[in-house]
């Protein structure tokens, strides 16, 4: 028996028959259910949690109606941003002092890979979620960023307050919170 080649090839045409186009888009069906009910599952496993300082998960699945009724402060961060690394002791004050009064913090750490930004979370000891967004496409796309750092702050009814673009003092942050409070 002869092996095929390119030219045996030439002018032939492959036609699915009818029923193994239906047969392949019930397995494809079939997988996609199961893969949903997997992430279904992982994902109310992983909601049942409490949220731990950290890595929280993806920026695209940062959902900041979880925080209705709380300010929140969302500050982007860089692994290789002074400015970001300079603010983030006095922010962390702050959420210290704020947090059992319905303040939340939120980080998303925009274009440093997960390992650096386990790194910087454990350097300055973080202790609110960090979200990842290593493309940084969705801090852009979703939140107009547009330099680094970036605090936003969102009342309690999930409104946009109040942007800084550069870094801002803990005391500036502060006031601004208690008289939102």
């Amino acid at each position: 028996m002869r092996s095929l080649t390119p030219q045996d090839l030439q002018g032939y045409t492959y036609t699915l028959r009818p029923e193994r186009l239906i047969l392949n888009k019930i397995r494809g069906l079939l997988y996609a259910l199961l893969l949903l009910s997997v992430i279904g599952w992982s994902t109310s496993a992983f909601a049942q949690q409490p949220t731990i300082p950290g890595i929280a998960g993806e920026a695209a699945d940062l959902d900041l109606s979880r925080y209705t009724g709380q300010i929140v402060v969302v500050t982007f961060i860089a692994g290789i941003c002074p400015s970001c690394w300079a603010e983030i002791p006095g922010f962390l004050e702050v959420y210290r002092d704020l947090k059992e009064r319905g303040v939340a913090f939120v980080g998303i750490a925009v274009q440093t890979p997960k390992e650096d930004t386990k790194r910087m979370i454990q350097r300055l000891g973080i202790t609110y979620p960090v979200y990842l967004d290593e493309s940084g496409r969705v801090s852009i796309e979703r939140f107009g960023l547009r330099g680094m750092p970036t605090t936003m702050i969102f009342d309690a009814n999930g409104r946009l307050v109040q942007r800084f673009v550069g870094k801002v003092s803990a005391k500036t942050l502060r006031r601004l919170l208690e008289e939102m409070l």
